[in-house]
């Protein structure tokens, strides 16, 4: 099974030069208990110049959908939709997201 990318971007509309920081977040379908609703998996720091505008590529592997069974010993991928969230930060998540189907449970077996 082989990994996603997520390319975004990111433009400084302004007339200085900023930093931006976009953030990848991945959320879960909710069924398995004792883990938060999404989760960090990636970020970056961009230098913008006024007008300057730049593409972010982003890497998403199965292990980053994935949550440890301590029954079985191993990583899954739970059955579901799962998001994947792009936003300046955890409360700033409406930039843009995207949803991965996952028909039935898969085991990495990791």
């Amino acid at each position: 099974m082989g990994g996603l990318d997520v390319i975004v971007s990111i433009q400084n509309a302004g007339k200085f030069p900023a930093i931006e920081t976009p953030q990848l977040y991945v959320a879960w379908p909710g069924r398995v208990a004792m883990r938060p609703k999404k989760s960090l998996r990636g970020f970056a720091r961009v230098n913008l110049a006024p007008g300057e505008s730049r593409r972010v590529n982003f890497r998403i592997e199965p292990i980053d959908l994935a949550w440890f069974d301590c029954e079985t010993h191993s990583w899954r991928i739970e059955k579901g939709i799962h998001g994947v969230i792009v936003g300046r930060s955890s409360r700033d998540l409406a930039a843009l997201s995207a949803a991965i189907e996952f028909e039935m449970e898969v085991d990495l077996g990791v």
